[in-house]
């Protein structure tokens, strides 16, 4: 049976690998609002093994938004995207932080890489895209 990409984006409500309870009907909604917003409805029913490189990331961001996290850690998110897929992603957390009040910064201004080591982390440098 296909992975379908809504079955993808709802599993974030349980943390599980595949969906293996049925999803609410506002769970449902949700899911479907975040594919809309990040422009992948068309994608809903489709089979999530068979998207680009890049529809799959992005997928999976919606996957990560679903339960409303108070923080969003993203490592490397455009690590092996194209430069169009880049640009979408990084346009789409920018749009998602643009709706947040007292948001200092957008992602694409954000151009610091971390280095996390037990019990500290120090700022490596500034990074370009």
């Amino acid at each position: 049976e296909p992975l379908r990409v809504l079955d993808v984006v709802l599993s974030g409500f349980f943390d599980s690998v595949g969906l293996y309870r049925r999803a609410t009907p506002a769970q449902e909604r949700t899911a479907q609002g975040w594919l809309a917003f990040l422009g992948l409805d068309s994608l809903a029913d489709k089979n999530f093994l068979l998207l680009s490189y890049g529809e799959k990331r992005m997928v999976l961001l919606a996957r990560a938004l679903v339960k409303s996290p108070e923080l969003l850690l993203l490592d490397e998110p455009c690590q092996g995207l194209d430069p169009h897929n880049s640009r979408r992603l990084i346009e789409s957390v920018d749009a998602i932080a643009s709706t947040i009040p007292h948001t200092a910064n957008r992602f694409s201004k954000l151009r610091y890489s971390f280095i996390f080591a037990p019990g500290q982390w120090t700022v490596s440098g500034l990074f370009h895209f």
